[in-house]
């Protein structure tokens, strides 16, 4: 599994089996960050206090043919 977290600048581990990569695989757009802090933010709040703005794609390179999941979950931070 890839976790991605989109605006940040630096990676979180949450543990041995879940670390947040901070922003790579961008191409484009601008960043946002707050310090506000989402209460409802489940296990990981933290990733709702980054953002990439503007016209930008995601693009990883290298993955091997077959079937994907990507799940994404938005916040509106401004």
């Amino acid at each position: 599994m890839l976790f991605l977290n989109s605006g940040a600048q630096a990676s979180v581990e949450i543990d041995s089996s879940m670390k947040f990569l901070a922003d790579y695989y961008f191409q484009g757009g601008n960043i946002f960050q707050t310090e506000e802090y989402i209460t409802e933010g489940g296990d990981c709040p933290f990733i709702y206090r980054s953002a990439r703005l503007g016209n930008c794609s995601y693009v990883i390179d290298n993955l091997p043919p077959g079937d994907y999941c990507i799940d994404l979950h938005f916040v509106e931070i401004i």
